[in-house]
C-alpha cells in the first residue's frame, strides 16, 4: 500500500480514533502521522523509551505490515471497544438486580459470552496492536529527530550568519579607522600651518588696534591703558607654535597602508590621534577669532569715546568752577554803601555768594551717567552750550584745545555730522528744550536798575539755592563721587576672550598622558 492508499484508508472518524487511543493506551494520538511517513528518510531510531532500533527499511516493512488489513483490524478494535463498553454495562446492571437470582444468572451468562468474544478479539489483534504501537512510537521518534536536526541546522546557520556579520562589521571598522587616520595625517601639516597663520594674524591685529588707540589717546589728551600686551597672549601663541611644530614632526614619518590591520591602525592612533585631533579642534576654535578682532575694534572705539566724554565733561566742569570762582571773587570785591544796605543789597550779595558756592560744589560732585553709546557730536554740543550759557559764548583755552583735537581726530571722517552749522543747530534745539528747566541765572553787576527789584532778585536767588541744595542732598545721600564711576561692561572683553581661547588651544595641541578614546576623537571629524 502506497501513501495515497494510506491516506484513503486513514479517513476514519473521531470515534474510531478514540477507540484506537483506548486500545493502544495513548492519550494523544495523531493517526495522520502514518500518512506523512516517508520510508526513504534515513534515520536510525535508537535510545527511545520503547527500545526501538529499526533501520529505515525495517521501519518501512513494519509500515507495510500495519497497513495490510488495516481496515479489518480497525473494525475489530471498534468491536473491542463496543464489547468493553458492554461488559461495563453488564456489571452495572448486575449490581442493580441484586436479589433476583434468575436475572443475575442471565447476566452472568451474557457477560461470559461477551468476555469470550472480547478475549478472542484481543488475541487476534494483539500482533497488530504491537506493530501499530511500535510503528507510531517509531514515527514519533523520527519526527522528534527531524525537528532536532532542523533546530541544529537553524542554529548552525544562525551562528554562521552572525560570524559573517561580525566579520563584516570588523572590516568596516578597520576600513573606517584606516581611512580617517590617513585623512587626518594628510591634513595635519596644512591645518597646523593655517592655524599658526590665523593666530599670528589675530594677535598682530590686536596689537595694531592697541597702537592706533594709543595714538588717538595721545592726540586727544586722554589716558588709555587697555592693551593685549599686558596679558599672556603672546606667550600662549608662542607655546601653540611649539606644540604645532612638535605635532607635525611626530606625524611626518607615519605611514598607514590601506590594508593595515585594526591592531596596527589602533597602535598608530594611540600614538598620534590625540595631538592630531587637538589640532583639528583648535582649527575649529580659530574660526571665531576674526569675530574677536572686530569686537576688539568696537570696544576700543567705545573706550576711546568714553574717555573723551570724561575729558569733555571734566573740562566743562573745570570751566564752570573757574567761572563761578571768578564771579564769586567779583561779588566779594563789591562795595555796598549805606543805601545798598538799606535796600537789602548786602543780603542779596550773601545769597549770590551762597548760590555760587552751591554751584561749585554741585559741579565738583556731579556724577557722570554711564551711557550705552557716546556721541562725539553731543560732546561738542555740550561744550557749546556751556560756553554760551555760562562763559559768555567763549571757550576757555582748555576747551578750545580739546575741541580742536576732537575735530582733528573725527572731523575729516564726519564732515557733515560734525560741521559747525550742524552742531550749532543742535545747540539751539537743546537750549530750547531745556529752557523750561534751566537754572535761574546769577544776577551780575553791582548797579541794579531799580532799587525796588533788589528784594525780588533776592527771592529768585533764594529759590534757586533751594533747588541746588536739594540736588546736592540727593548726591550726598547716594554717596556717589565722579572719581568713583566705573564702567559696567555690556559684553565680555575681547582681549579676555582671546586669552581664554588661546589657553584652550594650547591645552588641546600639547602632549598629554591619558588614554585615547577612539570613538570620541573620531566624532570630531564627523
Amino acid at each position: 500500500m502506497d501513501l495515497k492508499e494510506a491516506n484513503s484508508v486513514l479517513q476514519i472518524s473521531k470515534e474510531e480514533i478514540a477507540s484506537i487511543q483506548r486500545y493502544l493506551g495513548f492519550r494523544h494520538l495523531n493517526i495522520n502521522i502514518l500518512a506523512d511517513f516517508n520510508p526513504k528518510t534515513y534515520l536510525t531510531l535508537k535510545d527511545t523509551a520503547w527500545s526501538i532500533d529499526e533501520k529505515p527499511e525495517e521501519l518501512a516493512t513494519l509500515y507495510d505490515e500495519v497497513m495490510s488489513g488495516f481496515s479489518q483490524n480497525i473494525q475489530a478494535i471498534k468491536e473491542l471497544d463496543h464489547l468493553e463498553a458492554k461488559l461495563e454495562s453488564l456489571d452495572r446492571f448486575y449490581m442493580q438486580v441484586q436479589g433476583d437470582r434468575k436475572e443475575q444468572e442471565y447476566i452472568r451468562e451474557d457477560k461470559q459470552k461477551t468476555q469470550e468474544e472480547y478475549d478472542k478479539l484481543v488475541s487476534s489483534t494483539y500482533g497488530f496492536k504491537c506493530k501499530l504501537q511500535g510503528l507510531l512510537q517509531g514515527l514519533c521518534k523520527q519526527k522528534e529527530m527531524e525537528i532536532d536536526q532542523a533546530h541544529e541546522v537553524v542554529k548552525e546557520d544562525k551562528e554562521r550568519r552572525q560570524a559573517e556579520q561580525e566579520a563584516r562589521e570588523a572590516e568596516e571598522a578597520r576600513q573606517k579607522l584606516v581611512s580617517e587616520l590617513s585623512t587626518k595625517l594628510v591634513q595635519t601639516p596644512q591645518n597646523a600651518s593655517n592655524l599658526e597663520g590665523t593666530l599670528l594674524k589675530t594677535y598682530n591685529e590686536f596689537v595694531h588696534t592697541d597702537e592706533k588707540a594709543k595714538g588717538l589717546a595721545k592726540q586727544l589728551g586722554i589716558e588709555y591703558t587697555r592693551t593685549i600686551k599686558s596679558t599672556n597672549a603672546r606667550q600662549l601663541v608662542e607655546q601653540i607654535q611649539t606644540n604645532l611644530q612638535e605635532t607635525v614632526s611626530k606625524t611626518n614619518g607615519v605611514n598607514l597602508d590601506e590594508k593595515a590591520s585594526i591592531e596596527e591602525a589602533q597602535k598608530i592612533a594611540s600614538e598620534v590621534l590625540e595631538r592630531v585631533d587637538g589640532v583639528s579642534y583648535a582649527v575649529e576654535v580659530a574660526q571665531s577669532l576674526p569675530e574677536l578682532v572686530d569686537l576688539n575694534k568696537k570696544q576700543v572705539e567705545e573706550e576711546i569715546k568714553r574717555r573723551v566724554y570724561d575729558r569733555v565733561q571734566s573740562v566743562i566742569q573745570q570751566a564752570r568752577v573757574q567761572s563761578y570762582t571768578a564771579e564769586k571773587e567779583n561779588i566779594q570785591g563789591e562795595s555796598i554803601g549805606f543805601l545798598g544796605k538799606l535796600f537789602g543789597k548786602e543780603q542779596l550779595r550773601e545769597k549770590r555768594l551762597e548760590n555760587l558756592d552751591l554751584k561749585i560744589e554741585l559741579a565738583q560732585r556731579n556724577v557722570l551717567p554711564e551711557n550705552d553709546e557716546y556721541s562725539i557730536r553731543q560732546m561738542l554740543v555740550d561744550m557749546h552750550i556751556c560756553a554760551s550759557t555760562e562763559l559768555g559764548g567763549e571757550f576757555t583755552p582748555e576747551m578750545q584745545e580739546l575741541y580742536q583735537a576732537i575735530m582733528d581726530t573725527y572731523g575729516e571722517k564726519n564732515k557733515d555730522i560734525l560741521s559747525e552749522r550742524n552742531v550749532r543747530r543742535l545747540v539751539s534745539q537743546r537750549q530750547a528744550s531745556n529752557q523750561a528747566t534751566a537754572e535761574l541765572p546769577v544776577v551780575r553787576g553791582n548797579r541794579p536798575r531799580i532799587f525796588g527789584k533788589t528784594k525780588a532778585q533776592s527771592n529768585m536767588v533764594e529759590l534757586e539755592n533751594q533747588g541746588l541744595k536739594q540736588k546736592l542732598l540727593r548726591l550726598r545721600t547716594t554717596n556717589s563721587l565722579r572719581t568713583g564711576r566705573v564702567k559696567q561692561a555690556q559684553e565680555p572683553d575681547a582681549i579676555s576672550l582671546l586669552e581664554q581661547r588661546l589657553k584652550g588651544i594650547a591645552v588641546n595641541t600639547q602632549e598629554r598622558d591619558r588614554q585615547v578614546n577612539l570613538e570620541d576623537t573620531l566624532d570630531l571629524w564627523e
